[in-house]
């Protein structure tokens, strides 16, 4: 009994020291389509891999896994625990395993992600490991992932006849002075203003 009530204290004391340190590394926001109860799991490992702590974050990976098994992004999660960039390490054939567990090839893998978000991160992982040599792998996922963060951006121009490149559109008064600058790559230009002071009447 007293050998039990020892292991059980241990259990429960590892379980709160670990809680602890999870908590230490701060909050994680990062929207995806995973079951509310493998939320904590889920988030905590992007925490631990963020702070390189990658054997922590692969078993909170695993266990938003177990909790819901369609998670395409836990899987995500524990194959990024196999690069270590400032290390120059990286652990291939693991990341290859942990994403088969999620789907036999790299179609049915984006596949099983469920939004186009996560579909642009499963296809760019399955860049970095992919059968060319590190190096390429590694421009290539830079790329696939700067185009993920690329911001999508509607931008309003007047038409080229009602405009010349090289027009500038200068205003003025009492207390204020703007000049619009023709941007080289648009019809469109910014306002640059500078405030000066209002002559005064004596």
């Amino acid at each position: 009994m007293r050998t039990a009530a020892a292991v059980a204290g241990m259990v429960l004391l590892s379980s709160a020291l670990t809680l602890t340190r999870q908590s230490s590394l701060g909050s994680v926001s990062f929207e995806n389509s995973g079951s509310p109860a493998a939320q904590e799991s889920f988030l905590a490992g992007l925490a631990q891999l963020h702070n390189f702590e990658y054997a922590a974050a692969a078993d909170l990976f695993r266990r938003a896994q177990q909790i819901d098994p369609g998670f395409a992004m836990a899987y995500w999660g524990e194959a990024m625990t196999y690069n270590h960039p400032v290390w120059m390490e990286q652990d291939r054939g693991a990341a290859r395993k942990a994403l088969a567990r999620l789907a036999p090839t790299r179609e049915a893998r984006i596949a099983r992600a469920k939004t186009p978000r996560e579909q642009a991160y499963i296809r760019a992982v399955e860049i970095l490991y992919g059968d060319a040599d590190k190096q390429a792998c590694d421009l290539a996922y830079a790329d696939a992932m700067a185009e993920l963060h690329r911001p999508i951006r509607t931008i309003r121009t007047r038409p080229r006849s009602t405009r010349s490149r090289s027009s500038v559109r200068r205003t003025r008064d009492a207390t204020s002075r703007s000049t619009c600058v023709p941007r080289r790559s648009s019809s469109r230009c910014f306002a640059i203003t500078r405030t000066t002071p209002a002559r005064r009447t004596i």
